[in-house]
Formats: C-alpha cells, sequence, structure tokens
C-alpha cells in the first residue's frame, strides 16, 4: 500500500502545480474571464500636434503685440510661455519643431533691448507663420497673417496678430503699419434689394439699373435699347430683351 500512496501523493501533487497557476490568473483578471478594459484611446498624434501648433501660434501673436508696442518688459515676460509652447510641440510632432528653430531650448534668448529681441524674433515668427499658414492653423485660432517686405535680418518677414491692421512686431512705432495681410477674403459687396446676378446683366439692364438712358432710337426703332427699325425687321432681338 505504501507504493500506491507514493503514487497517489506524486499525482495530487503534480495537479495542484498544474491547476493552481491557472486558478490563480483567473483569480487576478489575467485568464479567458479578464475584465474588459476601461482606459480611453488617446487622441490621434496629428490631432495633439496641431493643437500644440495653435498653442505657439496664439503665444507668439502675444510676443508680437507686446513687440509691436515697444513694450520690452511684456515681451521679455512672454518669452516663457513661447518657449513652453515650443516644448510642448517638440513633444507632439518633434520633427516639425526641430524645422522652426536651431535653438530649440530658448527660441527667443534673453537679450538686453528691442533691437536685439527682434532680430530673434523676425527669424522665428516668419518660420512660425509659415507653417502655421501652410496647415491653416490660423483659420481655428482666430489669428491673422501679415507680411513686411523691409525686416530686419532677413528681408521679408512675417507674423501672426489677433487685431485687424498692421501692427509690425519688426520695427514697433517707428513703422507701425508697414505691412499687409496675407490670404485675407474680401466679401463681396451686397446688392441691392431686387438687383438681379452681376453676371446676368445685359447691356440694355446695366443701363436701366444705372440709371443711363438710351440713346434716342430711329424712327420707328426701339425705345428701350435704340436699335434700329431694320435691325428690329430682320429678327435681331433687342437688347433689353437678351438673357
Amino acid at each position: 500500500m505504501k507504493p500506491f500512496r507514493s503514487a497517489t501523493a506524486i499525482a495530487l501533487t503534480s495537479l495542484l502545480l498544474v491547476s493552481t497557476p491557472q486558478l490563480f490568473a483567473q483569480h487576478t483578471g489575467h485568464g479567458s474571464a479578464a475584465a474588459p478594459s476601461t482606459r480611453t484611446e488617446a487622441p490621434p498624434r496629428t490631432e495633439v500636434s496641431a493643437a500644440a501648433l495653435q498653442s505657439l501660434a496664439v503665444a507668439m501673436s502675444d510676443a508680437s503685440a507686446a513687440l509691436a508696442k515697444d513694450d520690452f518688459a511684456l515681451y521679455q515676460s512672454l518669452r516663457t510661455s513661447v518657449r513652453n509652447a515650443l516644448h510642448d510641440l517638440e513633444d507632439a510632432d518633434p520633427k516639425l519643431a526641430a524645422t522652426l528653430t536651431t535653438t530649440p531650448a530658448d527660441p527667443l534668448p534673453n537679450r538686453g533691448n528691442l533691437t536685439d529681441a527682434r532680430k530673434d524674433f523676425v527669424r522665428f515668427s516668419t518660420a512660425v507663420t509659415d507653417v502655421v499658414r501652410s496647415r491653416k492653423i490660423q483659420q481655428s485660432a482666430n489669428l491673422r497673417i501679415f507680411e513686411c517686405t523691409m525686416a530686419p535680418e532677413i528681408g521679408t518677414g512675417r507674423w501672426l496678430q489677433q487685431e485687424a491692421g498692421a501692427k509690425n512686431p519688426f520695427f514697433g512705432s517707428a513703422m507701425l503699419k508697414c505691412g499687409v495681410e496675407l490670404d485675407r477674403k474680401v466679401s463681396a459687396r451686397a446688392l441691392p434689394p431686387g438687383h438681379p446676378p452681376v453676371e446676368g446683366l445685359t447691356p440694355a439692364d446695366y443701363a436701366r439699373y444705372a440709371g443711363i438712358k438710351p440713346a434716342a432710337a430711329p424712327s420707328g426703332g426701339c425705345g428701350g435699347c435704340g436699335m434700329s427699325k431694320e435691325a428690329m425687321a430682320a429678327g435681331e432681338p433687342c437688347e433689353h430683351s437678351k438673357k
């Protein structure tokens, strides 16, 4: 009987060694009966990159406004916001951030005066603005893009701005209005009530709505557009009746 008991003990021991890990896995949720995960999906990388770029664009527009006002102290205080926004973009899209500046640790270094600060700003501002413009981020950020062809250091520079009307950060009060807005949408002027579409007007229609009196008609001709009697007899339609 002893050999039998020994064999039984060995069999039971083997069974426990096999089944115990399975039971433990099921108990801890790692088996086939594991509970479904409630972890939320992270937003797509492109959305994160766009949001980070928009934050940088807004920060740059604030810095631009400070330089346009010749407010060096305010500009200095906004450098941190710009730097932090760039670092967020660097985390979201390292390749894109690397194209904007050669000094990512501090894209707008601490300078002692406005002139030197603007030399740094014009290059970084133009690089950021061009990327923002290419991705149309200014639309979602409600920003405007301006360009100056007399920018220091680089000749033609661009900047982001929240308000209408050029406020040049590269020169400040010395040349505040030097610049043109890019990609500006000009809305069509509304026509008076009852006015037909301009593209559908005939010369006679235009004359009538513009208050121009038609030329005196020859005897027997059309009094509306001045067409001769012979032309009418030939079956040619009057100008004012053409559509």
